[in-house]
């Protein structure tokens, strides 16, 4: 029961995010995690509940009416990126009770005129949802995080730490790192992050955290912070926004 619920839970949360388009969400300020994962949490509790096909749907649809997340506590490194999954889990968890006592949700929640896509994606592709239904599943297709920080920055990190591993480099050899990359990445370029959630979605810092420190795990983020060797390195780092990237 609890691998079906699993496996479903991550089939509604990927498709929902294919179908709305991530890229176009997270420009309008909305985060991943908040929107498609309430709905997906309501897909697991339901499960576990052995809700039916309607109450199921009653559990998205609520899920959905108050689902949310926004990207803003990223310009200051606040505390609310930390709280949007656990959120997330709450709010599809009490969809899913309520549906169980008899309460209703929109059927058309993602698709409705005034339904989660048009809510939270300036253009978007439902249809994408859909592809291979039944056929691909994503939890297969999962990864676990080799870093500590945002998804976006870990290609740049990987890059940058091979070069060091093949070239046995030091921070002090280096003149200087250009990394190409997208807006949404380098909006979050600030000089000198000055919280652990502002280093988290900083690519300049994670970089320099790696060359100096060999790993970009949690602790060696959050030790780094106002360590002056990392701003020299950083003052070595560009961020340059590629426009292959930004069309993908």
């Amino acid at each position: 029961d609890i691998i079906t619920a699993l496996v479903t839970g991550y089939e509604a949360y990927v498709r929902i995010a294919k179908g709305i388009n991530v890229s176009a969400h997270k420009e309008k300020g909305y985060d991943m995690t908040g929107v498609c994962g309430a709905v997906a949490a309501a897909v697991v509790s339901g499960k576990l509940w052995k809700l039916n096909e309607d109450e199921l749907t009653n559990a998205m649809g609520i899920a959905g009416s108050y689902t949310g997340g926004l990207y803003e506590c990223l310009s200051d490194g606040s505390t609310p990126k930390l709280l949007v999954p656990g959120w997330a889990v709450n709010t599809g968890i009490n969809a899913a009770r309520l549906a169980k006592y008899g309460f209703t949700g929109p059927a058309s929640i993602i698709e409705g005129k005034k339904g989660l896509a048009q809510g939270v994606a300036n253009w978007y592709h439902l249809e994408d949802a859909l592809v291979g239904l039944g056929q691909e599943y994503s939890i297969l297709g999962i990864y676990f995080k080799k870093h500590a920080c945002m998804r976006g920055l870990h290609g740049g990190i990987d890059a940058v730490m091979s070069i060091k591993g093949k070239n046995y480099l030091t921070p002090e050899c280096i003149e200087k790192i250009t990394i190409y990359t997208s807006s949404f990445v380098k909006q979050y370029d600030k000089p000198y992050p000055s919280t652990l959630v502002g280093t988290q979605s900083n690519l300049p810092y994670a970089i320099s955290v790696g060359l100096l420190r060999g790993r970009v795990g949690l602790d060696e983020m959050a030790d780094s912070l106002n360590d002056p060797k990392i701003k020299e390195i950083m003052q070595k780092i560009t961020i340059v926004i590629e426009p292959e990237i930004e069309e993908h």
